[in-house]
């Protein structure tokens, strides 16, 4: 027994070996966190100890929609002032509020589609850069097996 009703929730100390702790009250469990439901525990008469919680998780999430594309993009002047262009002007000549030079708008001069390249490059040179690592290790692995084969041989 670790203490009476009207001690529950006191610190004490063991009468065996000393430590501090809290003393239990009796009655349902605290509420679990919200993204775990748990099953309700239930006394073991014969110990006095309480089963573990068997927490399980809580439904998944559907997956995040992803952002509807911009209504506008951000294309830079021969001169470089940026300006903002809605998609529908795309292909028209325009005229830089800034400088007065006229220039066609187009989506490949966009700043947008220049960082979605980038990021293309980006991620084949990663893609390049892993498979010359793994054939580089195929290499060293079939260098080192051959160099142990012929060790063994003498």
């Amino acid at each position: 027994m670790l203490g009476d009703e009207s001690q529950a929730g006191q610190v004490r100390n063991c009468p065996c070996c000393g430590a501090s702790f809290v003393v239990p009250q009796i009655g349902p469990p605290p509420a679990p966190p919200s993204a775990w439901s748990s099953v309700e525990p239930s006394l073991d008469a014969e110990k006095g100890l309480a089963p573990p919680v068997v927490l399980t998780p809580a439904p998944p999430k559907p997956p995040a929609v992803p952002p509807p594309e911009e209504a506008v993009v951000h294309i830079p002047c021969p001169s470089g002032h940026e300006l903002e262009t809605p998609r529908d002007m795309l292909g028209q000549e325009a005229l830089c509020p800034f400088c007065r030079v006229q220039f066609r708008l187009r989506l490949e001069d966009s700043i947008e589609y220049r960082a979605a390249l980038q990021q293309r490059e980006r991620e084949m040179g990663m893609k390049w850069m892993k498979a010359a690592i793994a054939a580089a290790v195929v290499v060293v692995g079939a260098v080192i097996l051959l160099i142990g084969m012929a060790l063994s041989h003498r």
